[in-house]
């Protein structure tokens, strides 16, 4: 026997004295793994995010009966927004944050060539990720379909081509997303009933959500037009800002705001 096995021995057996355990069932660990990998992570991003090897992670899930501690803790710490933030550029992230980002672009009239140009990517690519081809994409893909959503959400595009069928196949735009929520699958645009102010069937909730995001061809109602600066105020925007990005004059509908917030 070897100097180091006869001190791991030694070692072993004074933690068994103290009454701790170096290996733990691996059942639970292995439940959280498929729970990340349900929620969009990948195997290898999981081994990424933890610094468990892959193959052992392989062994957790084929039933292996236990780990070791340390093992554990590091697998029961890694998160689903954790296996999307890793920063290895080569390393594989769900796709569904870059396909909702490239939709929402849409819905406001970007074009693939457009977000493509930006994203510095092949129109290609863009499509494929729209037409859910695969789960993930290279990290330094999603970076840039980021980068172009960053550079182009607050402005409206070019296409009413676009608008329209992203509008007839449901996409939502950038102003019905909190960012810091896109990436999750489990994650919900807002809808246009999410607020009781006014009547929602009065609504035409298309014309709102396009208002919202910049589009000042759309012509709206007295209560719309007070709609946009009440859903804009809940996300945090300012008056300044409102009245900049959608040309409309905020103290110009209070009083309609008062009136409604009043009836309700």
């Amino acid at each position: 026997m070897t100097t180091n096995s006869l001190r791991y021995r030694k070692l072993y057996a004074l933690d068994r004295a103290r009454g701790i355990t170096r290996r733990v069932p691996a059942g639970p660990v292995a439940a959280h793994v498929r729970a990340l990998m349900a929620a969009g992570a990948s195997q290898h991003a999981i081994a990424d995010a933890s610094g468990v090897n892959h193959r052992i992670i392989t062994f957790i899930l084929r039933g292996q009966p236990t780990i070791h501690t340390t093992t554990a803790e590091r697998l029961r710490a890694v998160t689903a927004a954790a296996t999307r933030n890793r920063t290895r550029p080569t390393g594989q992230v769900p796709n569904i944050g870059a396909r909702r980002r490239i939709q929402a672009l849409r819905a406001i009239g970007w074009t693939t060539a457009d977000i493509a140009h930006h994203a510095d990517l092949s129109p290609s690519l863009i499509r494929d990720i729209l037409a859910r081809r695969g789960s993930t994409i290279t990290r330094t893909v999603h970076d840039g379909i980021r980068s172009a959503y960053d550079a182009l959400a607050m402005t409206p595009g070019p296409s009413k081509t676009s608008r329209t069928r992203a509008l007839a196949r449901g996409w939502a735009p950038p102003l019905a997303w909190d960012d810091d929520t896109m990436d999750d699958p489990n994650s919900q645009p807002h809808q246009g009933n999410d607020t009781a102010d006014v009547d929602q069937d009065e609504l035409d909730h298309a014309a709102i959500w396009r208002r919202m995001d910049g589009d000042r061809t759309i012509a709206l109602t007295q209560a719309e037009a007070a709609e946009v600066i009440t859903r804009m105020r809940r996300r945090g925007y300012s008056d300044a800002h409102i009245t900049r990005h959608t040309g409309l004059k905020v103290e110009r509908y209070a009083p309609l705001q008062r009136d409604l917030q009043a009836a309700s």
